[in-house]
């Protein structure tokens, strides 16, 4: 009898990856992006691994039974992390709505800041303002460049629209917690789980 759990564990694994891939063709600059199919490609490789042990367990049912159970446990907890990604991801793209909106209505009017005739330009000095009044407020750190850099990833309006990314992530959360509860609905029965190591010294 064919187990479907090291099936799904590798359709996931796959639709992780493509998803990584695609975050990756729609970043401005793929470069920023390499870390979407890093961290895609390693679940995916993981989950592939996963489903050659899971499909293992008759032969080996200590190596089949750790497989299936980090395979069902990994797309848990990859939901989870993407799920707060994609919240992230979200607040980004309305920073940056916003920012270009405002840009929008001051050139139409005509009172753009000196030195903002474009929107990165206008979005670069809102994020020096914010960041200027974290530090005077003391939720943001200059000693050096991480910490600007830890404060410019959670708090600083992007350089371009984020949708593709928290649409992408949002997907994969998604993705992830359904592929939890087939593989958890999934697991093999009793008799599917081969030979204890005490029945097979017997």
């Amino acid at each position: 009898m064919k187990l479907k759990s090291p099936m799904f564990m590798v359709c996931y694994g796959l639709l992780m990856l493509a998803g990584g891939g695609y975050a990756f063709s729609q970043a401005p600059d793929p470069s920023r992006a390499l870390t979407a199919v890093i961290i895609t490609g390693t679940v995916c490789g993981v989950m592939l691994v996963l489903a050659i042990m899971s499909a293992m367990i008759n032969r080996s049912r200590i190596l089949g039974m750790i497989g299936i159970h980090v395979g069902i446990v990994v797309p848990l907890l990859v939901g989870a992390v993407l799920t707060r990604q994609s919240f992230a991801a979200a607040a980004s793209v309305d920073r940056y709505r916003a920012a270009s909106a405002e840009f929008e209505k001051l050139r139409a009017a005509g009172t753009l800041p000196e030195g903002t005739d474009s929107a990165e330009s206008f979005i670069r000095m809102r994020n020096d303002e914010a960041f200027r009044a974290a530090l005077a407020a003391g939720t943001a750190s200059d000693a050096d460049p991480a910490a600007r850099r830890s404060w410019e990833r959670a708090n600083a309006i992007p350089d371009h629209d984020r949708s593709y990314l928290r649409n992408t992530l949002m997907a994969l959360s998604v993705l992830s917690f359904v592929a939890f509860i087939a593989i958890l609905l999934t697991r093999p029965k009793a008799d599917q789980r081969g030979a204890s190591p005490a029945g097979n010294a017997s």
